[in-house]
């Protein structure tokens, strides 16, 4: 079941689409609903039957969850008013809304006018295909960038190793890959492969945050893949480790050197102050 917050979420633009529609200007009955309300009964029937129908509902609420009916009734809502429940909906809370029921599923992930309402939130240039699985790709490329050309701007900068951009960019990437995106996983490989072996100790926290994510994606890499790219990782470590060896070498070398020195000075100015 979806989470009390996805319900409010949910509920609110609905309520607030109601409230539109509510404010507009009453129009005159037709002749038929005149006829009707002519023949209404007497107040005082009114008054029992709404009663009764007020006891009927709230024993129904009793019996149902309060979010179970606002899902179903937005279920059945027309596309402007599930577009507008979407739009404040994350990625994730919309496949949870749509894992609900069928109705739901149908209602927002197999919806175009829901994707097409989320790349607009997103700022996103989707063309209308007519197909809602069509538009729902075209959401996840454009969203997650599958196509790489931001991530390839960033690799090949100089000392991109340097940049945790590149890293932050290829874990987001991984997040909307799928496994029939083979070229885009090969790209992915070959694109951070030289930024691990160049990667400079202030972008490491990236780095490693991305070989996470990519262990963790064992449908899209192989064994072979993930290997490649941890050799990478441990390439770059191990040069920097030997670049701190050495560093530290050289300083100790560098204060024995400034202690001869120091001697040196003091024992000449000790022999002045004897000579004299």
């Amino acid at each position: 079941m979806p989470s009390l917050e996805i319900v409010i979420v949910c509920a609110v633009p609905l309520m607030m689409m109601l409230q539109q529609w509510a404010s507009k200007p009453s129009l005159t009955l037709p002749p038929a609903r005149q006829y009707a309300s002519e023949q209404a009964p007497p107040p005082d029937t009114t008054t029992r039957q709404n009663a009764q129908a007020m006891t009927s509902v709230e024993q129904l609420g009793n019996d149902q969850a309060p979010s179970s009916d606002i899902l179903q009734t937005i279920s059945g809502a027309p596309d402007e008013i599930r577009s507008m429940v979407g739009q404040f909906l994350s990625n994730s809370d919309v496949a949870a809304v749509s894992s609900v029921c069928p109705n739901l599923n149908q209602a927002f992930w197999n919806s175009e006018s829901v994707w097409m309402a989320l790349g607009a939130r997103d700022d996103l240039s989707l063309g209308r295909s007519g197909v809602a699985e069509y538009t729902r790709d075209a959401y996840r490329r454009a969203a997650f960038r599958i196509d790489c050309s931001d991530l390839a701007a960033l690799a090949g900068a100089p000392r991109s190793g340097f940049d945790a951009n590149v890293f932050d960019e290829a874990s987001h990437v991984l997040k909307g890959l799928m496994q029939d995106d083979c070229r885009e996983i090969q790209l992915v490989c070959s694109l951070v492969g030289p930024a691990l072996e160049s990667l400079n100790f202030a972008a490491a926290g990236a780095a490693e945050a991305f070989l996470r994510t990519a262990h963790d994606r064992i449908d899209l890499f192989s064994n072979q893949d993930l290997e490649t790219l941890d050799c990478a990782y441990d390439y770059a470590l191990l040069q920097h480790n030997l670049m701190m060896d050495t560093m530290e070498e050289h300083q100790m070398e560098l204060e024995e050197q400034m202690q001869s020195v120091e001697q040196e000075v003091c024992n000449d100015h000790w022999s002045l102050i004897l000579d004299q």
